[in-house]
């Protein structure tokens, strides 16, 4: 709970905020309340969750904590338990054999993304941008290799397939590489091509590689909206 900062405003009396699923108070709808204090006289805020955003990064949780203060009232799991407001419960999972029009279509999107990382990978340009791409690791900050610790991983696995002087490359230049150099698998090239294609900035000579690398992927039926999707499930 915390009391509201803001000015009496057109209404006329204080006003209590009640923010049920408050953990989603980290960004934009966090700016939306503090719009509200400001317009109007709000005295004090109650703030719910079962979810406290604690996993979210420093400034997030600053902004949450401004907004919903410290825990003023906690409920455990037990008690919730004990008073019978909530009941454990296990799912069950049962597993079954595809239908034969389901196994021609599970055959069939195999097929294109087999096909899709097979022309990914023969790309003329391939291991130019993955140099481009390994260098700008060996380069960057704390902060940003944390951030993109799955994108590094798998630029070093695909180092570790396509070239040995790649590989050796890493051996001089980063020192924060595991010593063991993880195995290429496909799911490491759907992790490295989400990060490609989610950067901004990429130098004038490797646009036309990452555009073509686009096309490839949007041909095979591999790229929608959500990212390229070679192992995550396609909706």
């Amino acid at each position: 709970m915390k009391k509201g900062k803001g000015k009496a405003a057109e209404t006329p009396l204080p006003i209590t905020l009640v923010l049920d699923e408050c953990h989603h108070l980290t960004g934009a709808w966090a700016n939306d309340v503090v719009a509200l204090q400001q317009i109007f006289d709000v005295r004090c805020i109650v703030s719910l969750t079962a979810t406290p955003p604690y996993e979210v990064d420093v400034k997030k949780w600053e902004k949450f904590q401004e907004i919903c203060g410290n825990v003023d009232v906690e409920i455990s799991v037990p008690e919730l338990v004990q008073h019978q407001s909530l009941c454990p419960h296990q799912d069950f999972i049962y597993a079954s054999h595809p239908s034969a029009d389901e196994d021609i279509l599970l055959t069939q999107l195999a097929t294109e993304r087999d096909n899709a990382v097979e022309e990914i990978l023969a790309h003329a340009d391939f291991d130019s941008l993955l140099e481009y791409n390994l260098d700008l690791f060996a380069n960057a900050d704390n902060d940003f290799l944390i951030q993109h610790t799955r994108s590094y991983i798998a630029t070093l696995a695909l180092c570790q397939l396509r070239s040995r002087d790649l590989t050796e490359k890493i051996e001089r230049e980063h020192a924060h590489a595991p010593k063991h150099m993880p195995q290429f698998t496909v799911s490491h090239l759907e992790t490295y091509l989400n990060y490609v294609f989610s950067q901004k900035s990429v130098p004038t000579t490797l646009r036309n590689t990452v555009s073509s690398m686009k096309e490839i992927c949007i041909k095979k039926g591999v790229l929608d909206p959500n990212g390229v999707q070679l192992i995550t499930p396609r909706q």
